[in-house]
């Protein structure tokens, strides 16, 4: 008989949620339940959970594991939803992910903007700051020195502990991340190609993992065109010594020598089972599905398979309001004439606005591919076509009547 675990969980906005699931349901399930309820379907990936830790440390659920396992407490522990990896703003395809990145934004900045203001243009301002997207992780150094160590979509950085940017290591400079305990080294290369390895101590061994994580999930998120199955599958031990992990690998190499060397029910029956065992015992390391490119194209399909069922010319959300909207077949008075030509206007403006910005009027025609999407603004940061996904080779201007 399954039983029910409740969890609390605060959304970007401050709301509370209640959900239930199972004990054995993932992070991942919890999520892609509450991104789903916000209107987030394709770019859920960019989200994740978080708690507090005994010493008050902010710890990220491994959304690839079960969920009860990972929270201490599950029916009091707060969960909250967070942006885990900050793609900048023109790479946003649902209007629902803008929404939420710019409550995140709003929560980091510490202070509310008038709720008039344009949330893309909220997003962009502080996505030109050197801060946007930054995890801040507590630690001390070797002189027992208060410091923060930052990771976002490009680099390593050390802080003060007011925030102040003492030292940035591009990714391509972090030669190794190891951990050890509550320990963290990181190998850092400087200019001149010298390595110099550097020792951290953090609050707790899973504030270490943590960080831990944040490097290798960062970096795999944000820096490959998709995620290797070696990071991908590898597993740690949760009880080694009540799974018997020795026992399981010995059950799992068995079975790889009989899968080689027979073909046949037993055969299949006992791989099945040593895989079984071993998930019993393990969990993944590392929590990265897929990468940035990956997320953005899977929206970008869904887009577009929801602009061609709606006709090809509206967008989701106007083909939506457009559908619910129309009225039965019955005569039209003056009022219902200046609504239909009122709400056929407004098509024709979301038609002709920046698929990217929602703000300024297309301008913009790509080149060889032919498509016109964004202003002259959000043109300037495309290195390839969202649509088709083509080189760009050039950017013609064009007036629109």
């Amino acid at each position: 008989m399954s039983c029910l675990v409740h969890y609390e969980v605060t959304l970007p906005d401050g709301r509370v949620r209640v959900v239930s699931f199972d004990k054995s349901a993932s992070g991942y399930d919890c999520i892609k339940l509450l991104c789903r309820s916000e209107g987030v379907f394709e770019e859920a990936d960019y989200f994740g959970l978080t708690y507090p830790g005994s010493r008050g440390e902010e710890l990220w659920v491994n959304s690839r594991n079960r969920l009860a396992k990972q929270v201490p407490r599950p029916g009091r522990c707060q969960l909250r939803l967070a942006v885990r990896f900050f793609v900048q703003p023109h790479m946003l395809v649902e209007e629902a992910t803008r929404q939420l990145f710019h409550l995140e934004a709003l929560r980091r900045a510490g202070h509310q903007h008038p709720t008039e203001a344009a949330r893309t243009t909220t997003l962009e301002q502080v996505a030109n700051g050197a801060a946007y997207g930054c995890h801040f992780h507590p630690v001390k150094d070797c002189q027992r020195r208060k410091l923060l160590i930052g990771v976002d979509c490009e680099s390593v950085l050390l802080c003060r502990a007011d925030g102040g940017v003492l030292l940035r290591y591009a990714f391509p400079r972090v030669q190794k991340v190891t951990r050890s305990g509550r320990l963290i080294y990181l190998l850092l290369s400087n200019q001149d190609g010298i390595a110099r390895e550097f020792g951290f101590r953090l609050a707790s061994g899973k504030a270490a993992e943590g960080l831990y994580r944040c490097v290798t999930e960062t970096h795999s998120f944000f820096r490959s065109g998709s995620v290797r199955s070696r990071l991908a599958m590898q597993r740690r031990r949760r009880h080694p010594l009540r799974n018997s992990p020795r026992v399981g690998d010995l059950k799992a190499s068995l079975a790889a020598l009989i899968k080689g060397g027979a073909v046949g029910s037993d055969a299949v029956n006992s791989e099945a089972k040593s895989a079984e065992d071993c998930s019993q015992c393990s969990c993944y390391a590392f929590d990265v599905r897929c990468t940035a490119k990956e997320v953005h194209d899977a929206a970008r399909r869904r887009q577009f398979r929801d602009l061609r069922s709606a006709g090809g010319a509206l967008k989701p959300a106007v083909a939506a309001a457009a559908t619910t909207a129309e009225p039965a077949a019955c005569p039209a008075g003056p009022d219902e004439s200046i609504n239909a030509l009122a709400s056929r206007l407004e098509c024709l403006l979301q038609e002709r606005t920046c698929c990217l910005c929602s703000d300024q009027p297309i301008s913009i025609v790509l080149v060889p591919c032919s498509h016109m999407l964004s202003c002259q603004d959000c043109s300037a940061k495309l290195l390839e076509c969202p649509i088709c996904r083509g080189q760009i080779a050039g950017k013609q201007t064009v007036l629109l009547p």
